[in-house]
């Protein structure tokens, strides 16, 4: 998450319920960003939202094609919303501030620190807002068609725990990994940038390293092993998109004068500490729940009418 504040969005961010009244006030260039890019059945996704969603899952390393994967998330979006309509279904400003904050502790922030995060990168709050109150409401539709087709059994709980599951889309549990660390000199200047390709050439593993610090001071070194929770947050989310033995040199630390070479070495297999069989089992079941609901939403787009502005 490291871009500038963009204070003029995040303005804007507070007007968005009354724009259609303002919108003849409004300048050319603000006018646009409440123009369509794309219809789905009766609702729309403006510039604004789009921006903003592309500039969230910018802030969050999504791989790909930022603009069309923050496009189908929000034409997804609005069919989830479409449909909780048609049921009626709603979810409080308590599930929502919930919401909030576990989405933001799985980078170990408080809602308050993740939105003043994201905020530098010039996404508004209500923007996070709604991204997690879609998720919510979509969930509780999928609960109610779908969990009485969800079955685990006891083999694929203890299958599971052997393999070490950790992560998916049904949710999080606890994660511990082991990971290495040197501060190279120089921040992100290409001589700094040109020593961590050297070292990432030099090496398959971790244990790779050692010889490779043999002449470094103690502390340009740090090989740790833990739970995901209480590794330093920015270290967290890195290691979060790296598979084991991977590199990443995103990172600095001494006000930019130290690159962070950080290296994943392993994610644990088995069941971390404090993980329960019931807990694994619900991970599970949410898993499958979700694939039973991402059927479902192929279904519902593949029966809207969506149309993309020019």
């Amino acid at each position: 998450m490291r871009l500038n504040p963009t204070r003029s969005l995040l303005r804007l961010s507070a007007v968005i319920a009354t724009a259609l009244s303002l919108l003849t006030a409004l300048p050319a260039t603000a006018q646009n960003l409440f123009q369509p890019v794309v219809q789905v059945n009766d609702r729309v996704v403006t510039r604004y939202e789009l921006s903003q969603r592309m500039a969230f899952l910018r802030l969050l390393r999504a791989p790909g094609d930022i603009r069309q994967l923050a496009l189908d998330q929000l034409i997804d979006e609005r069919l989830q919303l479409e449909l909780a309509g048609r049921f009626g279904l709603t979810v409080s400003d308590e599930d929502v501030a919930a919401g909030m904050a576990e989405f933001a502790s799985r980078a170990n922030l408080t809602t308050q620190q993740f939105i003043a995060a994201i905020g530098q990168g010039g996404v508004s709050a209500e923007s996070y807002r709604d991204f997690v109150k879609a998720g919510l409401v979509w969930r509780e539709i999928a609960r109610g068609l779908f969990l009485s087709k969800v079955s685990i059994s006891k083999a694929e709980v203890d299958a599971a725990i052997a393999e070490g599951v950790t992560t998916g889309s049904g949710g999080v549990l606890p994660e511990e990994l082991e990971y290495a660390l040197i501060y190279i000199p120089g921040g992100q200047s290409e001589a700094a940038r040109a020593e961590a390709r050297r070292i990432r050439g030099k090496v398959d593993t971790c244990d790779d390293l050692y010889p490779i610090i043999e002449k470094m001071p103690a502390d340009r070194f740090e090989r740790h092993r833990m739970l995901t929770s209480q590794i330093p947050s920015d270290l967290a989310l890195e290691l979060g998109w790296l598979d084991d033995n991977e590199v990443s040199t995103s990172l600095t630390r001494a006000d930019g004068q130290m690159l962070v070479f950080l290296m994943l070495c392993e994610r644990a297999r088995g069941l971390p500490e404090g993980v329960t069989r019931d807990q694994v089992l619900e991970f599970l079941q949410n898993q499958r729940l979700n694939e039973f609901a991402d059927g479902y939403l192929k279904e519902l787009r593949a029966d809207a009418k969506i149309i993309y502005a020019n």
